[in-house]
């Protein structure tokens, strides 16, 4: 991972803080796993475990990742698809009915 910029990496958020960043999009509602940044990414990641809720932590994570265009960060574990232009192509195919049909298939 990159050097974190200096004053990105935080690893204590006040309570009034975690809400401001929930208010922002920035933080789960109730002001958890907050992320501003990519150091932020990368310590939602590793502390995930520990959630009361790990699903939604997960899905959060995930979002705000996807929202960062960050997605390489997350672990190959956690099942995200990874949909580009460059990995998908269009085919035609004949079903069991005798129909062409058009499909998406990795290259």
């Amino acid at each position: 991972m990159e050097q974190a910029i200096k004053g990105e990496n935080k690893h204590y958020f006040s309570h009034k803080e975690r809400m401001e960043l929930a208010k922002e999009g920035k933080a789960m509602p109730n002001g958890s796993f907050p992320i501003r940044n990519k150091q932020d990414l990368h310590d939602a990641i590793k502390s995930w475990g520990l959630a009361k809720d790990k699903s939604k932590a997960k899905a959060w994570i995930i979002k705000r990742a996807k929202e960062m265009g960050e997605e390489k960060m997350l672990p190959e574990d956690w099942d995200v698809v990874k949909k580009s232009a460059d990995t998908l192509c269009k085919k035609c195919v004949i079903n069991k009915g005798g129909e062409t049909v058009e499909v998406w298939v990795k290259q």
